[in-house]
């Protein structure tokens, strides 16, 4: 399967120019990156230095996704105290889908 098969597995159009995002987040890493897809989690893979304590990598992996997707604003919906979560973008499904796509090459 292609690299994009899988993304749109990942992502899920929710309202208009709202977007849900499956992602799998690893904390007190060396660097903080969108590392890539996780096949066997359907999730987008993410790397984050901070600590999972007290919501420090929560903040961090939205700040993340704010700036490599161009988003204004990102909101975890589902998974707050788990490594695999559910966050909501605000922006189309096709420009978060392009997006990756870019920033995965």
């Amino acid at each position: 399967m292609a690299q994009s098969d899988f993304l749109s597995a990942i992502i899920k159009s929710s309202e208009s120019n709202k977007t849900l995002l499956n992602i799998f987040v690893t904390p007190n890493s060396t660097y903080s990156k969108i590392k890539g897809i996780d096949k066997w989690r359907n999730s987008l893979s993410i790397s984050i230095k901070e600590v999972a304590h007290s919501g420090k990598a929560n903040s961090s992996v939205c700040t993340l996704l704010e700036k490599e997707l161009n988003s204004q604003n990102c909101q975890i919906i589902k998974g707050i105290k788990s490594r695999l979560k559910v966050v909501q973008i605000n922006n189309s499904y096709d420009f978060v889908y392009n997006r990756i796509l870019e920033v995965l090459d």
